[in-house]
């Protein structure tokens, strides 16, 4: 599943992908839009919680 949202300040869009069944982010692609290129990809390798800091 996708989401993508206009960064109108910046010239530039951003797609968000998560698992549908866990919903967990897996990846976050920046788009520039002038001229258009993928700016930065990001992919989620692992996602962890803890109620310790540090």
């Amino acid at each position: 599943m996708a989401v993508t949202f206009d960064d109108r300040e910046h010239d530039a869009q951003s797609l968000l992908v998560f698992d549908p069944k866990t919903r967990e982010l897996l990846a976050h692609e920046r788009l520039t839009l002038s001229p258009a290129r993928i700016s930065a990809y990001q992919v989620i390798l692992d996602v962890a919680w803890t109620d310790r800091l540090g």
